[in-house]
């Protein structure tokens, strides 16, 4: 019945890296633990959910996204797990 579903994984990987810079931006980029727990959770989270997309270009381009975004947050491990 939900056969393709890949505009709304898409869009929630978006809004999942949103709320990551969201964080950053509140914390000025000094994350305390609390908010580092939440900006590896968001960065995870996309992480974890791009390859379920059947997009090879869509998944290169959120790859990227999400490098980007957990680099500007200090990820450095995550980043290099990601690239």
């Amino acid at each position: 019945m939900f056969g393709n579903l890949d505009q709304v994984t898409e869009t929630l990987i978006h809004k999942a890296l949103k709320l990551a810079m969201l964080a950053n931006k509140f914390t000025h980029g000094k994350h305390d633990k609390s908010t580092l727990a939440f900006v590896k959770a968001c960065v995870a989270y996309s992480h974890i959910t791009i390859p379920s997309l059947n997009s090879s270009k869509n998944q290169i381009m959120l790859f990227l996204h999400t490098a980007q975004i957990a680099l500007c947050n200090g990820l450095i491990a995550e980043t290099d797990s990601i690239l």
